[in-house]
């Protein structure tokens, strides 16, 4: 049987709760017990939707329902008609793995496009400053003129005129990241400690005389071990080091100038003159990468 957890996580407004149910209820008459293990170790994501036309919230959480059914992963989808009750949610410390974005929301109609994309990217903004972590999505019939989308590390782009398959694609991309974030982690093991801090939750490490801290989205964490031997056991092609005494997570870089490198936690570390040009030639390789995978505009 599924293991739910997470539960204060799930608005309780009528549709979400019968739909969630409803799955949860054919996916354990349909499992087989090899099944029922598998589902128990996937991720179950969190999806945010934020959309005041009901054609389309409607049409959205069908395809979503859709997806994650045939898969056999259970899901949690929260929809709200207004932006401003997604922040209320986030204030109170509620964040998703998933943010679905349309660009035209309630209470703003007279307003001209450029408006209404300025408040659409504003909610981005918002949401970015909250939560460093989750994949914001826009659903939107204006793909052109949202191109400053990425400067919030937008994950995607789905025009409304294709809405269900892009809609399915992104699902399908973003599903194996959760899965591969959810395993990927360093591991602390002593005579009387056993602990593992995921690879999306570190920002950087230091060392603080004969301690390594790691710099969590969850606070400190100080461990009894070289930052060299770390390095080794940190997955490499994420991890970089940007001064003899500094490892950083290269997925929370947002900027980089001259020898500063800005964080999603609003932190900025100084580059060593010995290392600037690899961290600069790494930096510029990772964003290469997953903005042609995870971040073009479909048209």
């Amino acid at each position: 049987m599924y293991e739910i957890k997470h539960m204060e996580y799930i608005l309780f407004n009528r549709i979400a709760l019968i739909r969630y149910v409803n799955y949860l209820v054919e996916s354990l008459k349909s499992c087989s017990q090899k099944e029922k293990n598998k589902a128990e170790v996937i991720n179950m994501p969190r999806i945010a939707i934020v959309d005041d036309q009901e054609e389309y919230l409607e049409e959205i959480c069908n395809l979503i329902e859709k997806f994650y059914f045939k898969n056999g992963i259970p899901y949690v989808v929260n929809t709200f008609s207004n932006a401003q009750l997604l922040l209320y949610e986030m204030e109170e410390k509620l964040y998703f793995d998933i943010y679905l974005l349309d660009i035209e929301m309630p209470g703003i109609n007279g307003l001209s496009l450029a408006e209404k994309i300025e408040r659409i990217l504003s909610l981005a903004e918002k949401i970015r400053s909250m939560d460093d972590a989750g994949y914001i999505v826009f659903i939107t019939s204006h793909l052109k003129f949202l191109i400053n989308g990425y400067d919030y590390f937008a994950y995607q782009f789905i025009p409304k005129n294709n809405l269900k398959k892009k809609l399915i694609s992104t699902l399908e991309s973003l599903q194996k990241r959760l899965d591969i974030e959810g395993e990927k982690f360093y591991q602390i093991c002593t005579n009387h400690r056993y602990e593992k801090i995921l690879y999306k939750d570190i920002y950087y490490v230091y060392k603080d005389e004969k301690y390594a801290i790691f710099v969590t989205q969850n606070g400190n964490i100080p461990i009894r071990e070289t930052l060299k031997n770390i390095y080794k056991d940190l997955e490499q092609k994420e991890f970089i080091f940007i001064d003899r005494g500094y490892i950083v997570n290269v997925v929370h870089i947002m900027s980089l100038y001259k020898n500063t490198i800005y964080l999603r936690n609003s932190k900025n570390l100084k580059i060593s003159r010995t290392y600037t040009e690899e961290v600069k030639k790494r930096i510029h390789t990772y964003w290469k990468e997953h903005t042609t995978n995870g971040r073009d505009i479909h048209t």
